[in-house]
């Protein structure tokens, strides 16, 4: 706790060191990425639009380096996201008493954990039967023609919000834990959760009802997992209170 001891600038001059060396480990994986693995990171991004038949696109001059770009920076955060990860502890954990730092770093790992898996469901289960419908049940008479930047755009604002709702059950257990939040408040809730998930699936996915609707479905379920997680957490929590 000594660390809460330390002058303002003392703060500042960590908090300097830790945005300085996380920016420098994404930057050098990134260009690692770019110049190792650039194609194969490529080919695995696109190959579900590909097995539709699809080939995609590039309109501008800079556009075909612009995607290759963007897929390296996001490999290199991925990469670099242990360094990142290990920087923001290194300037927390010493402000935190023993069981904090327990329950932050087990929270951090699931939440790494549930956000990783959420995003290999969106793109494992999800991804192909959404461009199967949008583009052939959907596409109506237009032939399809598709630029890389706009399918990137598209893959990683459909992916994104399947890694942040599979954070409902962490957050579901913390605030459990906190004594913020219980189980049966979770269930009269149930009906008014319905619409706001409806509501956040609506703009956190691209314009149309198919997207919606697919990230709509497993926040349903995660919602009820969060219920049961709250039901535990309070059982726990009774059987130690009694002993």
């Amino acid at each position: 706790m000594a660390d809460k001891e330390l002058p303002l600038s003392a703060h500042f001059k960590a908090l300097r060191r830790v945005i300085l060396v996380s920016v420098i480990a994404v930057g050098l994986t990134s260009l690692l990425c770019f110049g190792l693995w650039r194609e194969l990171l490529m080919g695995w991004l696109i190959a579900p639009i590909q097995a539709e038949g699809q080939k995609l696109i590039f309109i501008g001059v800079s556009e075909g380096f612009v995607a290759y770009f963007k897929v390296s920076l996001l490999a290199g955060f991925v990469l670099a996201s242990p360094i990142v990860i290990w920087q923001v502890f290194s300037f927390i954990l010493p402000a935190l008493y023993k069981n904090e730092r327990v329950l932050v770093l087990t929270a951090s790992l699931v939440g790494t954990l549930l956000f990783l898996a959420g995003l290999a469901f969106g793109y494992i289960l999800v991804l192909k039967p959404a461009l199967g419908i949008l583009l052939y049940q959907f596409g109506g008479n237009f032939e399809p023609q598709i630029t890389a930047n706009y399918y990137l755009d598209f893959v990683g604002r459909f992916l994104l919000p399947f890694g942040l709702i599979f954070e409902m059950p962490l957050l579901a257990w913390l605030l459990a834990k906190a004594g913020l939040v219980k189980a049966q408040s979770l269930k009269k809730w149930r009906r008014y959760v319905v619409i706001i998930i409806l509501f956040l699936a609506a703009i956190l996915t691209p314009p149309d009802v198919v997207s919606q609707l697919l990230l709509a479905l497993p926040m349903l379920v995660l919602y009820e997992l969060s219920i049961r997680i709250c039901q535990v957490v309070e059982a726990r929590t009774a059987r130690k209170k009694e002993s």
